[in-house]
C-alpha cells in the first residue's frame, strides 16, 4: 500500500458525502486502485456520518471506517487512522472540505520526492469569491519562524509521522501548526504541493468566523512559547499596541462599506491572543500572517 487517506469525522453528516464523492472521483495516473486507501476515523459522531460512509463501502473499496470514542479531538482521530494505516504515506483530509479530482495523485507524487508536504487551499467554491485560491504558498508567522500548513490537507511520511508521536492531543485547535513546527524542528521541511488543490470550507457567519478566531487564536501563545527556545523570536510591545490598533481601524472600515466579516474575524484573533496568553502564562508577542 503506497498512501492512506485519514479523514477525522465528527458530526460531518452534512458535507462527509461531497469529501467521498470526491475522493471516489479521483483522476489516477501513477497510483492504481489498490495502491491506495481511505480511513474515516469516527470521533464521536451523534447524527449519521457513519450511516453515510457505510454507504460507500461499494463505491469506495479500500475504505475502512473505525471508532475513535475514547478522546475527542481529530488530533486523536488522525493518530488512530495512522495506527492502522498500511501506506508508506499518511495524507490528511477533512469531512467538511472537498479535494480536487487530481489531489491523491498530486499529493503522492509531491511525498515521493519530499518527507513532509502542504497542500494549497481553494476558498472559492465551496464559499463563494470572497478569498480565492493560496497563492503565496506556506503559511508564516512573523517574525519569521517555520513555516506551517493547514491538517486538511497535509501529507508526510508514515514512519515520520510515528517518529514524532503524531499529532499533539493535548492541543485542542491549532495541532497542524504545532505540528509542522516540531516536524520541521526535527528536520525534514515543509513542501508546497501547489498542484494538490483542496476546496476549503470557511464558517458562514460573521459570528462563526468570530467564535473560531477566537478559539484558535487562545492556543497560539501555547505553540510559541513552546517553540521560543527553537528561535521563535518576538515582536516588541510597541508593535503589538500597533497592530490592535491596526484591527481597530480595519473594523471602522468595514462598517462603513458594510462588509464586518474580515474585521470580525481578526479582532476574534487579536481577542482570543490575550485571553491565551493570560491562560497559559505566556507573552511571546508574535503573530500569524
Amino acid at each position: 500500500m503506497k498512501l492512506s487517506v485519514i479523514i477525522p469525522c465528527y458530526n460531518a453528516a452534512q458535507t462527509i458525502a461531497d469529501q467521498l464523492d470526491a475522493l471516489e472521483q479521483q483522476v489516477l495516473v501513477e497510483l492504481q486502485p489498490s495502491d491506495w486507501e481511505i480511513i474515516v476515523v469516527d470521533n464521536r459522531s451523534t447524527d449519521e456520518s457513519c450511516a453515510i460512509v457505510t454507504n460507500y463501502h461499494n463505491r469506495l473499496p479500500n475504505l475502512k471506517i473505525i471508532s475513535a470514542a475514547d478522546r475527542p479531538g481529530a488530533s486523536h482521530a488522525r493518530n488512530q487512522g495512522s495506527k492502522i494505516a498500511q501506506g508508506e504515506f499518511l495524507a490528511f483530509c477533512d469531512a467538511d472540505d472537498v479535494v480536487a479530482e487530481t489531489w491523491v495523485e498530486a499529493i503522492y507524487q509531491a511525498l515521493v520526492g519530499h518527507d513532509f508536504v502542504a497542500s494549497r487551499f481553494d476558498y472559492d467554491r465551496l464559499n463563494g469569491s470572497e478569498q480565492g485560491p493560496q497563492i503565496s504558498g506556506l503559511q508564516q508567522i512573523r517574525p519569521h519562524f517555520f513555516c506551517h500548513a493547514g491538517g486538511c490537507g497535509m501529507g508526510i511520511k508514515a514512519s515520520i509521522h510515528a517518529a514524532m508521536g503524531g499529532f499533539s492531543e493535548e492541543i485542542a485547535l491549532l495541532e497542524d501548526m504545532e505540528y509542522c513546527f516540531r516536524v520541521q524542528v526535527s528536520g525534514p521541511s515543509l513542501f508546497y504541493a501547489e498542484q494538490a488543490i483542496v476546496y476549503v470550507r470557511r464558517r458562514s457567519t460573521v459570528s462563526g468566523g468570530f467564535q473560531q478566531a477566537w478559539k484558535w487564536a487562545e492556543f497560539f501563545p501555547l505553540i510559541c512559547k513552546q517553540y521560543e527556545s527553537a528561535g521563535l523570536t518576538k515582536y516588541s510591545l510597541f508593535k503589538m499596541v500597533k497592530a490592535y490598533l491596526g484591527t481597530v481601524k480595519r473594523l471602522i472600515q468595514g462598517v462603513f462599506r458594510g462588509n464586518l466579516k474580515p474585521g470580525l474575524w481578526e479582532l476574534g484573533w487579536r481577542l482570543g491572543y490575550l485571553v491565551g496568553c493570560v491562560k497559559h502564562r505566556s507573552m511571546p508577542f508574535v503573530e500569524p500572517d
